[in-house]
């Protein structure tokens, strides 16, 4: 396992999980994906949201990411 792999490394590591989220994670503000090869890729489109929502953070954290909050339409009004 990676994780694994990069403690035996000395290497910080954060895991992020959601039970029942599949292979493919929406990170926040990014659509499902959808078309191309059908695959059986587990998961539902709420879980790998909800996945996307709690990695978001570490990702930015992780490479130091200049994000800008998102507004929303209800925000502009």
């Amino acid at each position: 396992m990676i994780e694994r792999r990069r403690i035996e490394h000395g290497l910080s590591t954060t895991v992020v999980c959601h039970p029942d989220s599949g292979h493919r994670v929406t990170l926040p503000g990014e659509p499902p994906a959808v078309g191309g090869h059908q695959m059986a890729r587990g998961g539902t489109p709420e879980a790998d949201a909800a996945l996307g929502a709690a990695v978001w953070p570490e990702l930015v954290r992780t490479l130091r990411l200049q994000v800008q909050p998102q507004t929303t339409d209800r925000d502009r009004a």
